[in-house]
């Protein structure tokens, strides 16, 4: 998803979102990929059907 898709989804002005996914991308939480003008993002995490024991 771009940050307009997911700024529509929330209704967040796009640039507060991407300041946000800036974040995220950096602590290696998702990762990015550019198409023309667009900037599209997904998750790197896998999630886990059960939780970890450290909770």
């Amino acid at each position: 998803m771009c940050a307009c898709e997911i700024a529509s989804l929330f209704d967040y002005d796009r640039t507060t979102v991407s300041k946000h996914l800036a974040i995220l991308k950096d602590l290696g939480i998702i990762e990015q990929r550019r198409e023309g003008l667009y900037i599209y993002y997904r998750l790197t995490l896998r999630c886990s059907p059960s939780p970890p024991n450290s909770i």
